[in-house]
């Protein structure tokens, strides 16, 4: 079985990557369908009152003591355990492997029977992150498509610090609630209070170009090179792409004067692309928020402009698979981008139908596919 991409540079030959592949997309759809039969029995648990046999005084406790959850886990899972008794469509996908538990979890939390349909559709192809930031801002009872309350779009920040750090935190909390003069803060002023006075300390990374190195092209033979370390190391043509996207310019480092710096992205327009785009990369599931470079979706070498329609903020790691051209990206910023993952079909066609799926409960065989395995789960044997 031998496939190629079009971008021509991903090897397909080997069977290995598939196995692995196949392997683990059975274990999540087995993981899947193991959480759904378990939220069944804890609420069976809970009908029977099981902790009272075992002396505990609840499900919870029990949970804890004799099944080695932590309380959040437990309550959490308890939670889920009685909501999806009153959601039947849910139930199914999750026990078909259709939906990941944690995005079932998320929109347990908003989700009615007269609604679950709707978000069920809403949430095909999606990350749990994504799940997330849909259901935040939305009540119990919500569609899809009502408008998000500001005020019920809560994060939790959790922080895990020493005695002598907690201490610390409390008294400043004190002096900055006397300073102020407004009473108690609560955790969302006094977090906006630290963090707006530590970033007027401090300089950010987005006045910045991505790149400042120094890479010199020979005018003979047009070959670039970078200088690390005393030495000249040559440089492929999508690193040198990705490079004049956001970088200052030098200028001839032979000149006898010393040319004016020039930058491809201006440190206003810098800071009105990070802003629109939420300091954060642009590839739709990408949470990268470090190491970002800002992009032309039009490439400068096809007469695309710095224009903040034709720019955005990709990660390091999504940069250069543009450059590589595994990941094309067209349209215009901030609401018309497409995102195209090249090869992907390709890959999606090496997957056998139905072989991530899990079987039946009673029915499943979970025997691990060996690393050195070259057999990619024939159709014609159960798996």
């Amino acid at each position: 079985m031998q496939a190629t991409s079009r971008a021509g540079d991903i090897d397909h030959s080997s069977e290995r990557w598939l196995a692995v592949h196949l392997g683990l997309k059975k274990l999540s759809a087995q993981r899947a369908q193991m959480e759904a039969r378990e939220v069944a029995l804890l609420r069976l648990a809970e009908d029977m009152t099981i902790w009272q046999h075992f002396g505990h005084v609840s499900l919870v406790q029990y949970m804890e003591q004799e099944l080695g959850y932590r309380a959040h886990t437990a309550m959490e899972l308890v939670r889920t355990a009685k909501a999806l008794a009153t959601l039947p469509h849910m139930t199914a996908a999750l026990e078909a492997g259709e939906v990941f538990p944690c995005a079932i979890r998320e929109l347990t939390r908003i989700a009615t029977p007269e609604t679950e349909e709707e978000w069920l559709e809403a949430i095909a192809g999606k990350t749990v992150h994504e799940v997330q930031r849909m259901v935040a801002g939305h009540d119990k009872g919500a569609r899809p498509g009502d408008p998000k309350d500001p005020d019920n779009e809560l994060i939790t920040l959790t922080f895990r610090v020493s005695p002598t750090v907690h201490a610390f935190a409390y008294r400043a909390r004190m002096e900055l609630e006397a300073m102020l003069g407004s009473g108690k803060l609560d955790d969302d002023e006094l977090i906006e209070t630290i963090y707006r006075r530590a970033l007027e300390e401090v300089s950010t990374t987005e006045g910045q170009p991505a790149f400042q190195m120094a890479i010199s092209t020979c005018k003979r033979c047009q070959q670039s090179y970078q200088s690390v370390a005393g030495e000249e190391i040559e440089v492929d043509a999508a690193t040198l792409a990705r490079a004049e996207c956001d970088h200052e310019h030098l200028g001839d480092l032979e000149a006898d004067a010393p040319p004016r710096v020039t930058a491809s992205v201006t440190k206003r327009k810098r800071r009105q692309i990070y802003a629109r785009d939420g300091h954060c990369c642009a590839v739709p599931g990408c949470r990268m928020t470090r190491y970002l470079d800002i992009h032309h979706v039009t490439f400068q070498s096809d007469g695309g402009g710095h224009e903040l329609s034709n720019t955005i903020l990709l990660c390091t790691g999504h940069h250069a698979a543009v450059h590589k051209g595994r990941l094309r990206i067209t349209g215009k910023a901030p609401d018309e981008v497409i995102f195209e993952f090249v090869g992907r079909d390709e890959v999606a066609a090496l997957v056998p139908r139905d072989s991530t799926r899990a079987v039946p409960w009673d029915e499943r065989r979970a025997e691990p596919i060996p690393w050195d395995s070259k057999e990619v789960v024939p159709r014609d044997k159960p798996t």
